[in-house]
């Protein structure tokens, strides 16, 4: 009976500890934190990446606001500190934390080397409308090194397993930077063997193959990692594999019609259905910079740019705006934040007898009309700086088709877009009606 007594006891005893350890308390720090220099070759930032719209603080932004516009009521409302982004609320945070504090049950050397980052990166209602446009939720976890080095990642939320497999891969990749100093050719051939063994034959078969036509680079010249175009790399990694991962999902999840891409999209919430198309990528990405990487990776899954609340990267756009006349109309011509292709302008198939070939107009005629105005290229991340900041109204960039341009007259902040695949008409008439005015 002691015996048993004992046995139960050490049993409850173990399973408590392992609790204890199971929830200790989960920091979170602000994206792209420096990591100390004596520190950084070893450390791993585990970074959750989510399509969550980022909600900052308005009392910042109304003051950064009035600021502008009224000195002397501006003065009047209390500065508050920026909202600590580390902070902000991500659909799957919890899941993830729990993964983690599993993984720190079962390795508890791991506390010591490990970061836990997050950014909330989806489209922000005041581009949409009002509405949103961040369903079905969707992330991705990056492990990198101090120096923000990619070293493995994976589409949706983890296992506390998978977790522990994408960690145990990061601390290979460091053990490969530190052999090959930093020489690509070096890191991205044992990282494809091991992609190589988990792959299926599809897989395998793309890999190899792309591992033939893309050079990596190999040579003692001390600027090769300037010649290794990272963005460059990733565009023609895109091409290739998402025909295949498309091709593969259709066969393994039944896919068909258009509407599956909801399905497929809740689909990518586990990373057993994007891993493959992840292990072909890696050995092409390992070591790459994760701070130019991250938004063009974010953009391909999620299939449009992400959106922060970084408002210094609209500050040139801000001072180019508030320098117009305010009496004048401005078009923004919006752009990609990357690489990849933009919409070629057509008239949409059901106005294909519309009245603008009667009337000879055209998409190159309304590009010459738009040239008549002020202008200037922005990306969504630039445009949601502008927005806030200026109080800018009546944007949605999605609806009922992808925005090409922005027409906004200052005097009232207002603005209306020219889409992609609508008739031109209707937009050279109300144009032709401001150059007049």
């Amino acid at each position: 009976m002691r015996a048993i007594f004992l046995l139960i006891s050490f049993s409850g005893f173990s399973s408590f500890a392992l609790a204890q350890e199971v929830t200790r308390p989960v920091v979170w720090e602000t994206a792209f934190t420096p990591v100390t220099s004596g520190q950084a070759d070893d450390h791993l930032v585990l970074m959750l990446i989510s399509n969550d719209a980022q909600v900052g603080d308005q009392q910042v932004v109304t003051r950064e606001k009035n600021a502008k516009d009224n000195p002397d009521k501006a003065a009047k409302v209390p500065a508050r500190p920026a909202k600590d982004q580390s902070k902000q609320s991500i659909w799957c945070k919890p899941d993830f934390e729990f993964s983690y504090q599993r993984v720190l049950a079962k390795r508890a050397d791991l506390a010591d080397v490990c970061s836990l980052q997050s950014v909330a990166a989806g489209m922000p209602k005041h581009l949409t409308g009002e509405k949103d446009r961040n369903q079905p939720r969707r992330c991705l976890v990056a492990i990198c090194d101090g120096h923000y080095r990619l070293l493995s990642f994976c589409v949706g939320t983890p296992s506390p397993d998978e977790l522990l497999t994408l960690i145990e891969d990061a601390q290979e990749v460091i053990s490969l930077i530190k052999l090959s100093g930093s020489e690509q050719a070096e890191i991205t051939k044992p990282v494809a063997q091991r992609s190589v063994q988990r792959l299926t034959r599809l897989w395998q078969y793309s890999l190899k193959e792309t591992l033939a036509t893309i050079d990596v680079g190999a040579s003692d010249d001390e600027n090769e990692a300037k010649k290794f175009d990272v963005l460059g790399v990733y565009s023609r990694l895109t091409s290739t594999f998402q025909d295949v991962y498309f091709a593969d999902v259709k066969l393994r999840f039944g896919l068909t019609e258009a509407s599956d891409r909801t399905r497929l999209a809740v689909l990518e919430q586990h990373p057993q259905t994007r891993q493959p198309w992840c292990d072909s990528m890696m050995p092409f990405l390992a070591s790459a910079d994760f701070v130019q990487l991250w938004r063009p990776l974010a953009s391909t899954l999620w299939h449009h740019d992400p959106v922060t609340l970084a408002k210094d990267e609209s500050s040139d756009l801000v001072d180019w705006y508030d320098s117009i006349d305010k009496t004048k109309t401005i078009v923004l011509d919006l752009q990609p934040q990357n690489d990849r292709k933009r919409p070629v302008l057509k008239i949409a198939a059901n106005d294909a007898k519309h009245a603008s070939h009667k009337k000879g107009i055209d998409w190159e005629d309304l590009q010459t009309l738009v040239a008549k105005f002020p202008s200037k290229n922005v990306d969504t991340q630039q445009l949601s700086g502008l927005v806030c900041l200026r109080g800018i109204t009546g944007v949605d960039l999605f609806s009922p088709s992808q925005a090409r341009y922005l027409v906004i007259k200052p005097n009232d902040k207002s603005a209306w877009a020219i889409r992609q695949g609508e008739s031109p008409v209707k937009s050279y008439g109300r144009l032709k009606r401001l150059v007049k005015q």
